[in-house]
This record gives structure tokens, sequence and C-alpha cells, in this order.
């Protein structure tokens, strides 16, 4: 029987966070069984020692609550490792900085379709129009489930969600590891780049 992880999620059933969203594409390519609960269905969670939550602080004191398990210490990062591990964010987006400027490239430089459609088009080794049709096509077809508020996931790229807030939505990218090793971001991925 498979282990099961709840993770918090917003009323459409879209995880609360990126980190929410990490732990549950995390936990279900790991073979989990993964399900989703918001604040209002937290309670009726048929919780037992063994079974993974994910959520904040609060949503983690109640369900060890609800389990009989004793509170854990408060959370108090000392001041000094708070600022470390701000630098240590901000080192990151550095080296990705220099990253990108190694290549060449910069956050002005876009590849156009038409760059696109060739290199599609040699790696698929079929000609430019049947390329351009396949690209329109995923294009369109990822444009419809993100307008139906669907999560896209391209294992090896990255994943896309999004998620209704009060006047407005808000869409999200996590980008896969294989994606996060390229550019020289903090990466688990082992494989070629």
């Amino acid at each position: 029987m498979k282990r099961i992880v709840y993770v918090h999620s917003d009323a459409v059933g879209i995880p609360y966070s990126n980190g929410a969203y990490d732990a549950w594409a995390g936990f279900k390519e790991l073979g989990y069984d993964v399900r989703l609960y918001t604040l209002d269905t937290m309670d009726s969670l048929p919780l037992a020692h063994g079974m993974i939550v994910v959520g904040g602080i609060p949503q983690i004191q109640r369900a060890l609550a609800r389990i009989g398990a004793p509170p854990p210490p408060e959370l108090n990062v000392p001041e000094i490792l708070d600022k470390m591990s701000f630098s240590l964010l901000h080192e990151e987006y550095r080296q990705y900085g220099r990253t990108v400027q190694r290549k060449g490239a910069s956050m002005a430089q876009r590849t156009q379709k038409s760059e696109i459609i060739e290199r599609l088009a040699q790696q698929m080794e079929t000609d430019e129009e049947t390329a351009a049709r396949w690209l329109d096509g995923v294009t369109e077809t990822l444009y419809e489930a993100i307008k139906a508020g669907e999560s896209v996931t391209l294992p090896g790229f990255g994943s896309f969600f999004v998620r209704p807030e009060s006047a407005t939505w808000v869409f999200k990218f996590n980008p896969a590891q294989r994606l996060r090793a390229a550019l020289g971001w903090s990466s688990t991925y082992k494989g070629s780049r």
C-alpha cells in the first residue's frame, strides 16, 4: 500500500504555494498517494501516524494535535542564519546571472517562433511547415488547459499552474530539476544537460 501524502491546496485544487506544488509534484513522481486538502477539509482528513502532511506551520500543528503527537518547539531561527539564508538566495541569483552571461545570453534576448520552428524541424527530422503545425498545436493545447485552470506538467521542462485570487489569477511556473541544473540553479538533477 502506498504511503499517503496530504498537500495543502486552495479551493480549486491547486497547491497553495510553490513549496506545496514542489511537494505535490515530487511525491507524485516518487509514487506516493498524494491527496490535496484545504483549510476547510483539513479537520476531516483521516490522519494517522506515518502519513505526511504538507502545509504551513499552523496546518502541521493542527495535524500533529489531531493524532495526539506533542507539538514541536517553536521555530526560532537565529538572526545570523536568517541573514545567511537570505545571502545564499541572493548568491544563487548572482550565480544564475553569471551562468547566463557565460553562455552569451541576456534576459533581453529572445528566441523567436521561427527559430523554434527551425530547431523543432531539425529535432523531428521533418519540414518546417509540419514543425510549425506541431508547435501551434502544442501551444494551443497548453493555452486551453491553463485557460481552464488546469495545471500542465512537461517532464524535464517544468510545470505551469494557475490559481484564482480575488479579482485576478496567479500564474506560476516551476522549472524541472533538469532546467534548474541547466541554468546553474540549485538542483538534484544528475543526467545530461
